[in-house]
């Protein structure tokens, strides 16, 4: 299995260690990715993002699935920047109750949730879900920071999110919100 199918899988099932700052695994930039300077287009599901400067963004190569790209922004403390577009699986029909989902997988996971904000934003032009949850771990000390925006369109959740510690969360959101902002709909194949 491929490092970002296995991120995807791992993310969407609210494994432990993903909460806890543990994803992806140290070999993830070593892997044979295909690796996205400047901007990322997924024709597959519809999205473009430009990626700042200085970063690079790792995801599958072909033929695998292309959903999206991780890009690590520290190895210790982990802290891991994710942009995905994947087909509405759930059947969910509303941003917000993918956000219910995905604060209930948190919940059952975390050893404490400490707080969560939750607000209607936006994703490129569209209304979107965005949450902060802070939570400690059972088997990592400190805080974590779980920073995720999700939009539900024609059939396809579009998520941005981004995995860091208490400490470095304002210089890591600095990138998110570059991602944020750099977000558009693309045509679709």
């Amino acid at each position: 299995m491929n490092l970002c199918l296995a991120w995807m899988l791992a993310f969407c099932l609210a494994a432990v260690d993903d909460h806890c700052s543990n994803f992806p695994d140290r070999r993830f930039e070593e892997s044979q990715s295909t690796k996205w300077k400047n901007r990322y287009t997924n024709l597959a599901y519809g999205y473009s993002v430009r990626i700042p400067k200085g970063r690079t963004g790792y995801s599958d190569l072909p033929p695998s699935p292309q959903h999206g790209f991780g890009i690590v922004l520290s190895w210790e403390p982990r802290a891991y920047l994710y942009v995905d577009g994947s087909y509405n699986s759930l059947e969910v029909k509303q941003a917000k109750e993918l956000e219910q989902l995905h604060l209930k997988w948190l919940a059952e996971e975390a050893a404490q949730v400490i707080g969560i904000e939750k607000r209607n934003t936006r994703l490129g032009s569209l209304p979107a879900r965005r949450y902060v949850a802070r939570h400690r771990c059972k088997k990592r000390p400190g805080t974590f920071i779980e920073d995720e925006t999700i939009m539900l369109h024609q059939g396809i959740v579009y998520t941005v999110g981004l995995l860091t510690t208490e400490e470095r969360y304002g210089r890591d959101k600095v990138v998110l919100e570059q991602m944020l902002g750099a977000w558009r709909l693309a045509p679709r194949e």
